[in-house]
């Protein structure tokens, strides 16, 4: 169990069998204080003795001093009274004369006995209530010295409200860091790759500002073989402009990552803009990117604040062993504010 010295408030942590029933004396070994503790009980304990004024009792018993009504001094005894002597008949004159009787003397009244059981009084010797001291306060008080000291254990709860504390400061600076790692651009169904980029020491693509703006989320891909027998990995989805200002002339990027995190193929066009898949079918190996230019120049992809529109970026060369286990990572690498 823990005790504090009630002066200096050091704790001590003492066996709980040395604390019994009856009141015990400490010495704290830092202050020098000495004190008293007890165990609280409904009943008082076996030896107890009632507390009364006549006792030295520490700070922490006060509650137990109660003023007891002061009995008035003994008066002492009158002596008895003495007969008074009937008046003396006159006598007949005598030629002799009459000596005169000289006064009785008082007998001299006895001092009041002195109780043999109370001690001399000293202003350093305390008082003991009937003339007999209590066993606690005749026993040698217990020296602290030898005992471990420590501070107040915390209560379970709160040793727990420090380790959620912990964990949740140290969550926070692995998101913080991760966010960081990846231009604070975190994306929750990107997570998963966030995080591994953020741990894998990559130097980060520097990107522009309004670029980080623009979110890009894949829904479908697809393969689509032309008239050639070529394959065309047709990779479809959406982009949002997460800025509230107006960006423009937006150019994706798509990458095809094997199973390893090799890059194996990339493709670059402007986002806005959907081809048919008639139109694919018909087209020869290197001839797509045509079909994002109009008059020679290449079709201006622009989304509003907070507004989002289509992508459509087409691999025209396919790796051999390509198959859905293939990573496809798109978003956008260029982009300007509205001019």
């Amino acid at each position: 169990m823990i005790i504090k010295c009630p002066q200096c408030s050091t704790g001590y942590s003492i066996p709980e069998n040395m604390i019994g029933e009856k009141p015990r004396k400490m010495r704290c070994s830092r202050c020098k204080n000495l004190f008293t503790i007890a165990r609280r009980a409904e009943a008082a304990p076996s030896g107890y003795e009632e507390f009364t004024g006549q006792h030295h009792l520490p700070g922490e018993f006060a509650f137990l001093k109660e003023s007891p009504a002061k009995d008035p001094p003994a008066q002492p005894e009158e002596p008895p009274a003495q007969p008074e002597e009937p008046p003396a008949q006159p006598e007949e004159p005598s030629p002799q004369l009459v000596q005169p009787t000289p006064p009785t003397p008082m007998p001299a009244q006895p001092a009041p006995p002195t109780s043999p059981s109370a001690p001399p009084t000293s202003p350093s010797a305390p008082e003991i209530y009937g003339g007999t001291a209590s066993a606690w306060e005749m026993e040698a008080p217990l020296d602290l010295g030898g005992f471990t000291i420590t501070n107040e254990i915390p209560p379970r709860g709160q040793a727990t409200g420090k380790v959620i504390f912990v964990v949740v400061v140290l969550l926070i600076g692995f998101l913080l860091f991760v966010a960081y790692r990846n231009s604070w651009a975190i994306s929750i169904p990107d997570l998963g790759d966030q995080i591994a980029f953020a741990f894998s020491g990559e130097k980060l693509e520097d990107l522009p500002k309004e670029a980080r703006d623009i979110e890009a989320t894949i829904n479908r891909r697809k393969i689509i073989t032309n008239r050639e027998k070529t394959p065309f990995l047709v990779v479809q989805g959406e982009v949002t402009n997460i800025a509230m200002a107006r960006r423009s002339k937006i150019i994706m990027r798509a990458q095809l990552i094997d199973t390893i995190g090799d890059i194996r193929a990339q493709v670059r066009a402007p986002c806005g803009k959907l081809i048919d898949d008639s139109v694919i079918e018909a087209t020869p190996k290197g001839a797509m990117n045509g079909h994002y230019r109009s008059g020679g120049a290449l079709y201006n992809c622009s989304v509003e604040g907070g507004g989002n529109t289509v992508f459509q970026l087409i691999f025209d060369e396919v790796p051999a062993d390509y198959d859905d286990s293939f990573e496809v990572r798109v978003q956008a690498v260029s982009a300007k504010p509205l001019d």
